[in-house]
């Protein structure tokens, strides 16, 4: 409505260029809200490959 036009700004690219960089990547966003001025919980899933996996249980070896 008028009030949430008044008390934001930007253009709303920055959400759909996120999400398009994501999806690009093989991921998922998904946001959550319980209504207006409670705020917004993002959520981004991402693929990993085995081999990062490995890499990363390598580091946690050492």
């Amino acid at each position: 409505g008028e009030r949430h036009a008044a008390t934001t700004s930007g253009s709303g690219l920055g959400l759909w260029i996120a999400n398009a960089f994501i999806a690009a990547n093989g991921g998922k966003m998904n946001a959550v809200s319980d209504g207006p001025g409670t705020g917004t919980t993002m959520a981004i899933e991402l693929p990993v490959t085995q081999a990062a996996v490995l890499q990363l249980e390598s580091d946690s070896d050492e």
